[in-house]
């Protein structure tokens, strides 16, 4: 499989551009932010789970029920705050790459996961949840127990409109505490089985343009 290196950021061969950043988040209150999502995740497993399939949770779903950026948070504005910042860094990566530019109004919606030991999440993309949904994004807030010896690998395909299973089909990104990860929403990709013993906590969100 073949990347294009440009600006440090992959360039998949079929020209999907998949930004990828560590960010730097030394002056915030991580574990604030962690604590507030698995205070939450806690309350979310009393419930019964509306999702039959995906392995999330084996049948229980492990999302928060509404966007989390409508959330009066101090840890969630800071988080919010970190991913504007990082989808205007990819925007202006795409027009270096002379993919042109428009300039337009946007509005992120976000969602927690909190993968436990034995969760996956099977080949989906996010460009049906709205019609004005155009990038699509994950943010590790924790990433668990990190390294390709645990799983859970984020996996978008070679060819982002069909799911074509096979090692040659995809590539593999390894989550660790505080990586970005952001991509067109037409994209599939999945998240492979995950086999380590400490939560991981990932941010998920959609990138829409405002009506």
């Amino acid at each position: 499989m073949i990347n294009y290196k440009v600006n440090d950021q992959k360039l998949l061969v079929n020209c999907t551009p998949i930004y990828e950043n560590i960010v730097d988040r030394s002056s915030a209150d991580e574990k604030g932010l962690r604590d507030f999502i698995l205070n939450e995740y806690k309350e979310l497993k009393k419930k019964p789970s509306p999702y039959k399939s995906g392995g999330l949770r084996k049948g229980r779903s492990s999302y928060f029920e509404t966007d989390l950026f409508k959330l009066n948070n101090p840890f969630i504005k800071e988080i919010e705050d970190v991913i504007y910042s990082e989808v205007q860094k990819y925007y202006n990566w795409l027009t270096e790459l002379s993919f042109g530019s428009e300039s337009f109004d946007i509005g992120i919606q976000a969602f927690y996961q909190v993968m436990e030991k034995g969760d996956w999440h099977m080949y989906h993309n996010h460009s049906s949840l709205t019609n004005t949904t155009f990038l699509s994004g994950c943010f590790y807030i924790d990433g668990g127990d990190a390294g390709k010896e645990f799983g859970g690998e984020f996996r978008p395909l070679l060819n982002p409109y069909m799911v074509q299973e096979g090692d040659e089909n995809s590539i593999d990104i390894t989550p660790t505490n505080n990586k970005i990860i952001i991509f067109p929403s037409y994209m599939y990709h999945e998240v492979s089985p995950y086999s380590g013993e400490k939560k991981r906590i990932v941010l998920a969100f959609n990138v829409y343009k405002e009506r």
